[in-house]
């Protein structure tokens, strides 16, 4: 039957079975214990639309839509909860619902939600809002699922406890302060039996995993060849999830949460390795700036959605 025949667009994506789609690219949900039950009924719709792609690509798309609504849905019950209201009497005297972007408005406000918790409440609402009142016919199938992961995420984190988001920036801001001291030097990493240069040593996020800190921290590569660089040849910076982390003024020590490695990088002031260096930051310089607007977009979406998958896999039961 037509109806249960797999898209051959899976091929592309190197989908060999059903099995190995849905380990890849279906959400099954995963919320604490603090998120109301009827968001965790609902949600099983979207797994099942996600399930169901395999044999027809667009169901992506409904599975997105249908979350959207599940995301919607867990604003209300969040102002509810904490007694924002959710209707308002309109000067006809008819009793209307209260726009979500007020209600998102309220509810940062009420609660001191971080800004880039608001910048996200406020693109999830956006997205909704075109994909409600569509211009035209048109799907992104498996491109949605960052957006899919992303809504869990959004939605476990409105029903976490007050004050998790002052505990990370704090953390954040300590260990950010720690980082400075590394800047403008070069490292040798030892990264998986390799001896590599790197520099550029940033603290991406900071979020807690069963009480523990968790630090998602960027690496930048040094390029072997910077004789006619672009966005396409620049290193792409390796990203870690670290915890355990130590500073030094020259060294940093942690251990990789994935796969439980330490890792060490240590100063060089080797002159070959420190005359790579100022090269490479000449080669970077000398880069138009649509390369690097190119190659920082890239890099900041993918480092994201690392991040963003990483969260949903571990942060919640």
């Amino acid at each position: 039957m037509k109806w249960y025949e797999p898209e051959h667009i899976w091929d592309i994506y190197g989908i060999n079975n059903r099995v190995e789609f849905v380990e890849k690219y279906v959400v099954e949900g995963k919320f604490h214990k603090d998120v109301p039950d009827d968001i965790l009924k609902s949600f099983e719709t979207v797994s099942y639309l996600l399930a169901h792609s395999y044999y027809h690509w667009p169901m992506f798309d409904e599975a997105l839509k249908k979350i959207l609504g599940i995301y919607e849905m867990a604003i209300k019950l969040k102002c509810q909860l904490l007694g924002i209201k959710i209707e308002y009497k309109a000067k006809d005297g008819k009793v209307k619902k209260q726009n979500l972007g007020v209600l998102i408005d309220q509810l940062v406000k009420l609660e001191g939600y971080p800004k880039d918790l608001k910048f996200q409440l406020k693109g999830t609402t956006e997205l909704r809002n075109m994909l409600a009142h569509p211009n035209s016919y048109s799907f992104m199938g498996a491109l949605n699922i960052r957006a899919i992961i992303r809504t869990v995420n959004i939605i476990n984190q409105l029903f976490l406890k007050s004050n998790w988001y002052e505990e990370q920036q704090v953390e954040l801001l300590k260990i950010q302060s720690k980082c400075q001291k590394l800047q403008d030097k070069l490292f040798i990493f030892d990264y998986k039996n390799e001896r590599i240069l790197v520099h550029e040593i940033e603290i991406v996020a900071v979020f807690k995993e069963k009480g523990k800190f968790i630090y998602c921290m960027s690496f930048q590569k040094l390029t072997n060849d910077v004789s006619n660089l672009n966005f396409n040849n620049i290193p792409a910076p390796i990203i870690l999830f670290l915890n355990e982390i130590k500073f030094t003024d020259s060294c940093l020590f942690a251990f990789n949460v994935e796969t439980k490695l330490k890792i060490d990088l240590t100063e060089t002031v080797n002159p070959l390795n420190i005359t790579k260096h100022e090269n490479h930051k000449i080669g970077f310089s000398n880069l138009e700036d649509k390369d690097k607007n190119i190659y920082f977009n890239i890099h900041s979406t993918d480092t994201d959605d690392l991040i963003q998958k990483y969260i949903y896999k571990n942060s919640w039961k």
